[in-house]
């Protein structure tokens, strides 16, 4: 499989209080980047997979599994929330993470 783009899966970044200081204080999310084949998915496959047709749904395909646990997945430094994975954490499933859009 040729792979055609980069994506970063991105945990943690959860700002924890710091009891020291009396403040909340920003934690920088471990990032791991992989290379993947990235496609969309039709309109008429996203009604008929997830019912609805308004967000855009973008298919990643790894050439690995990825197993570990992540919160984000970035597209082009595009935040996206992840939908719904197959065959055994190769294939992905992601949509625009909208609370994370500026606007």
């Amino acid at each position: 499989m040729r792979t055609n783009a980069r994506v970063t899966f991105l945990k943690g970044g959860v700002p924890t209080y710091d009891f020291e200081i009396g403040d909340y204080v920003e934690q920088e999310p471990i990032r791991e980047t992989k290379a993947c084949h990235l496609s969309t998915l039709g309109l008429d496959r996203s009604f008929s997979l997830f019912g609805d047709y308004k967000s855009e749904v973008k298919i990643i395909r790894l050439l690995q599994p990825y197993r570990k646990p992540f919160d984000l997945v970035e597209i082009n430094g595009v935040p996206h929330k992840w939908v719904h994975n197959r065959l055994d954490h190769k294939v992905f499933y992601v949509a625009v993470d909208s609370v994370n859009e500026d606007g």
